[in-house]
């Protein structure tokens, strides 16, 4: 090459060097990056979480961030499996600059199957397994329960699923022929029975239930110790084994006691033998005595709360009698309110006084919880304690009471009184009843007057019965106490 053309090409590399220099001195460059992967696996139904991508521009040597500048196009359905294209494109001097992220919708979750009833599971001797079910969700799939696999193999069974995107899964339950379970005897009758003595022990029997064998109550051995010409506690014995060697106890106690006699004069021992009454019969009761002479109290459940009703009606005519001028209608209304417990007389009479007064005045003469119920509920809850102090105060009242007499004279009366019984002396009384519960409480005068309260929940059956019976006993404590 001649000397000339080398000058002039070299020339020519050199204006071009000069010419790059200057543009990449001068001119704007454009970088835009994205932050993470370009490519990202996302599990189906899970949240997509934006990255987002940077860019800057950099001119004369120095650079600017203008990344807010970046518009980001997606459409992503995270419900969907797929393949996805987020575009970040940025527009800088008529010129657009853009990246794409592949988002990529997958499935690599297995699915879940739950057994219905034990993985273990037992069943008896000699029988087979009864399939007490399965079920098989995917997250994707949802319900894949018609999809599984059943493979049934010596002493287990193999559940097996796969989902649309070939994730697997399996479980299995093994199979165990065994019974260890004792059999379950019941007793016929009751649990515990009480026999007078030389009475006749009449064996109730069982009967017998088990998870694997049929077993008749005839194969059930019984030891009965019982003695009945002797006082004491016998338990019987009730044995049987099932056709697996599992065997099972029980027992039923019996007491063997002497009859039940209120022919004594020690007050204790009447005591005595009148609860173990009232249990035997099954009485559902509260009991207060009150000998007015020697003011000897005794309570049986006196804590437990009932529904009073017309006891209520007591307390009215004692707050008439005390504290109100009254006409011949007021006094009307009191006797028929406690002779023939007349709902409407009360409730007049209630009116009349105030239902706040009447409660104010039925907790200052010793009612606890006299009226304490609504506003709107004339009557109230008692107990026998509530009782006898209103009773307590009637009698004082009755004796200190110039028309004293009169009001007495009201509570002498046959309407619902099941206190009397034959023989009994002059007795006052007031009844209360509603639905479940009956009531009756009064005033004997025997040689020593007593009080005498009988509160049941009898009020749907044998409530008549009831209250003489203990009327009757209660009568004979009061002459032991007299």
């Amino acid at each position: 090459m001649s000397k000339k053309k080398i000058i002039f090409t070299s020339s020519i590399i050199f204006v071009l060097c000069i010419i790059i220099g200057l543009i990449y001195f001068f001119g704007d460059k454009v970088n835009v990056t994205l932050i993470g992967n370009e490519n990202i696996d996302l599990e189906v139904s899970s949240k997509y979480e934006e990255l987002g991508a940077k860019a800057s521009v950099c001119s004369k040597g120095k650079c600017k961030n203008i990344s807010d500048q970046i518009k980001i196009k997606e459409s992503i359905d995270i419900n969907k499996l797929g393949s996805y294209k987020v575009i970040y494109e940025l527009k800088y001097k008529k010129k657009t600059y853009s990246k794409t992220r592949v988002v990529n919708i997958v499935d690599t979750k297995s699915p879940d199957i739950t057994l219905k009833g034990n993985q273990d599971a037992i069943v008896c001797p000699g029988k087979e397994y009864e399939e007490e079910g399965y079920e098989a969700t995917d997250n994707y799939d949802k319900d894949l329960t018609s999809k599984v696999q059943v493979i049934k193999k010596d002493n287990q069974i193999e559940y097996k699923v796969s989902d649309s995107s070939g994730n697997k899964s399996s479980i299995i339950r093994s199979i165990k022929q065994e019974d260890k379970e004792s059999p379950i005897i019941s007793l016929n009758g009751a649990n515990t029975i009480n026999l007078y003595l030389n009475g006749n022990y009449q064996e109730l029997g069982v009967t017998v239930n088990d998870n694997c064998s049929q077993i008749d109550s005839s194969k059930v051995q019984i030891n009965n110790p019982v003695d009945t010409s002797k006082e004491g506690t016998y338990k019987v014995t009730y044995t049987v084994e099932d056709d697996s060697g599992n065997t099972a106890t029980e027992y039923r106690t019996i007491n063997v006691i002497k009859p039940i006699s209120f022919n004594t004069t020690n007050k204790q021992e009447y005591i005595n033998n009148l609860e173990r009454y009232i249990k035997e019969k099954n009485y559902n009761v509260s009991i207060g005595y009150v000998n007015l002479n020697t003011n000897y109290t005794y309570l049986y459940n006196q804590n437990i709360v009932y529904y009073g009703a017309s006891l209520v009606k007591t307390v009215d005519a004692l707050y008439v009698y005390e504290n109100l001028a009254f006409d011949e209608n007021t006094r009307i209304k009191v006797e028929k309110a406690i002779s023939v417990s007349d709902n409407t007389a009360h409730r007049q009479l209630v009116d009349m006084i105030g239902i706040e007064n009447l409660r104010y005045y039925g907790r200052n003469i010793g009612a606890s919880i006299f009226l304490n119920r609504s506003n709107s509920d004339y009557y109230g809850n008692t107990t026998v304690n509530d009782q006898i102090a209103i009773w307590k105060y009637l009698y004082k009242v009755i004796n200190n009471n110039n028309k004293g007499n009169e009001l007495k004279n009201y509570f002498i009366n046959s309407y619902y009184n099941f206190l009397l019984f034959d023989g009994i002396p002059t007795t006052m009384h007031k009844y209360g009843y509603y639905g479940n519960y009956y009531h009756d409480v009064g005033i004997v005068y025997s040689n020593s007057p007593y009080i005498v309260v009988i509160l049941t929940k009898h009020g749907s059956n044998n409530f008549q019965t009831v209250v003489k019976d203990l009327s009757e006993k209660i009568y004979g404590l009061n002459k032991i106490d007299t």
